[in-house]
């Protein structure tokens, strides 16, 4: 395909972007720059490998995170906003059936909500609170907060489009979530090189998230023992996006003689399960159950005939198995001299509903916080992205500094709400809750509805995988607000190309037949 004049005009800031970089010797731009033209043309006669690349890059980076500020974008900003741009352009210059943008069954309730956002962004701007003494921003606060709030919005929902967009055939979607799982693979192995090359003081085993800031005086001798990560990434986002990996690999061993090369898909699940480990993770802990639970009430509602008991008993055969890796981790340790490290694997989850601990009374404090933001403005709440310059004023009486307990005092408070519900309904009020909610219900419907009358076990596989991932990130959102990271996303677009390109397939079968 060639490259016309219209898409030309699209490096014209970037271009901008080089000559400024330039003249304040500001190289690293001039680097960026220079990467998102390369990308940005080859992805104009090769998209589906530049999709490739947003999708093997998306662990290694911090899932998402984007610091609009100071400009620095990760890889997979980058490459989905040039996927994006690329797809509008197609649509606009080349007049071809295929060059057609696909709709999905979320394109209303997003723009609803979206539209929600903006109208909470004007919201925010008339509550009468003095920013003055946390930012330099001043009145201003309100609208910049909602837009760079908004922009990370905007970066997930585009990965979403992407991926319909460019996965249109079965060849396509086979390909794209081989090197899903291998990138989670890949990033759930050097997890586990950092948390035991940590010990060892192995090179790039960085010390970091160490273990001694949730258990002081169990540690004395482990100071150096972090926790597992990818590159970038927190632990706990990883551990969720490790978790949205795990009922996939796992599905793929159940149906394994469905596919050409199964042979990996053994190691890519222990890898994955080590990997979540290693993160020490309680929410993961939490969402395991539900997953489960998902996975044997859609295997109790499909036709004997397509599922007989096998799938049941294989899921229950991972669950004891599972235990027994947790098992084994701890004689292992034990065996290695390691009593002080099995003590934390213990506490970990004795903690997980201790509200003393640290990380759950932060949870606390910003539930109740954002409670009581809806309750002051409950149509449109505080204004998206605004949870955290609004907690000053609405932190609940019972956890201001004076009444905190002396391990908390004087520590960094919560940024986010750790809930994407609860965030969602203080920072968009009532309204913004229930579209989101919509979205979530049109987008599983579908998916939820053809998984208990397909019947080509190999669209059943994926897409049993991929839902039941996608359900257990919805859990441990309970606990997080990292929704609109782009993997997310990412596995929306899958469950939604799943599921089309399938209706697909039975269409052209029933037209043949």
């Amino acid at each position: 395909m060639g490259v016309s004049r219209y898409q030309f005009l699209v490096t014209i800031p970037v271009g901008c972007l080089i000559g400024a970089s330039i003249a304040s010797e500001e190289w690293l731009y001039f680097l960026v720059a220079v990467f998102i033209i390369s990308v940005f043309l080859l992805s104009l006669c090769q998209p589906h490998f530049v999709f490739l690349l947003l999708i093997f890059f998306l662990p290694f980076t911090r899932l998402g995170v984007v610091e609009v500020v100071r400009f620095s974008v990760q890889p997979s900003q980058a490459l989905t906003l040039i996927l994006i741009i690329t797809l509008v352009l197609r649509a606009g210059v080349i007049k071809s059936r295929d060059a057609a943008l696909v709709t999905t069954p979320i394109d209303i309730p997003l723009l609803i909500f979206m539209l929600i956002n903006v109208l909470s962004t004007f919201q925010s701007y008339h509550i009468p609170l003095d920013y003055t003494k946390y930012t330099t921003f001043g009145r201003n606060i309100p609208f910049y907060k909602s837009i760079t709030q908004m922009v990370w919005m905007l970066v997930g929902i585009l990965a979403y489009y992407v991926t319909v967009n460019l996965l249109r055939e079965r060849k396509d979607i086979e390909r794209a979530i081989g090197v899903w799982m291998l990138s989670a693979t890949l990033a759930a192995a050097f997890a586990i090189y950092q948390f035991v090359g940590s010990y060892f003081f192995l090179p790039y085993a960085v010390e970091s998230n160490v273990l001694n800031a949730r258990f002081p005086g169990h540690l004395t001798h482990f100071k150096h023992l972090m926790r597992g990560t990818s590159v970038f990434t927190e632990p706990s986002p990883f551990a969720t996006y490790l978790l949205s990996i795990l009922p996939l690999s796992l599905v793929l061993i159940v149906y394994r003689k469905y596919f050409v090369r199964p042979g990996w898909f053994n190691a890519s699940f222990a890898i994955t399960t080590l990997g979540i480990i290693v993160t020490f993770s309680r929410t993961v802990i939490i969402s395991l159950p539900g997953i489960f639970g998902l996975a044997w009430l859609l295997q109790r509602s499909r036709r004997p005939s397509l599922s007989g008991q096998a799938g049941v008993k294989s899921f229950v055969s991972a669950v004891i198995g599972v235990s027994f890796l947790f098992f084994l981790l701890h004689v292992l340790l034990n065996l290695l001299s390691f009593p002080t490290l099995t003590r934390v694997f213990k506490n970990q989850f004795v903690t997980i509903f201790n509200p003393h601990d640290f990380s759950n009374f932060q949870r606390l404090v910003s539930w109740g916080a954002a409670l009581i933001m809806f309750f002051k403005h409950p149509f449109l709440g505080v204004g998206v992205g605004n949870y955290f310059m609004n907690y000053f004023y609405n932190s609940p009486e019972l956890f201001t500094e004076a009444n905190m307990p002396p391990w908390i005092q004087g520590a960094h408070m919560p940024q986010v709400v750790n809930n994407i519900y609860l965030e969602t309904l203080g920072e968009t009020g009532i309204l913004g809750l229930a579209s989101f909610l919509s979205l979530l219900f049109f987008h599983l419907k579908g998916p939820l509805a053809m998984l208990r009358r397909m019947e080509d076990a190999l669209w059943f596989a994926l897409l049993y995988g991929l839902v039941l991932g996608f359900v257990g990130v919805l859990i441990a959102f309970l606990f997080s607000s990292a929704f609109y990271f782009p993997y997310v996303w990412s596995l929306m677009g899958l469950i939604t190309a799943v599921e089309r390109v399938a209706k697909k397939e039975l269409r052209e079968q029933l037209f043949t037949h």
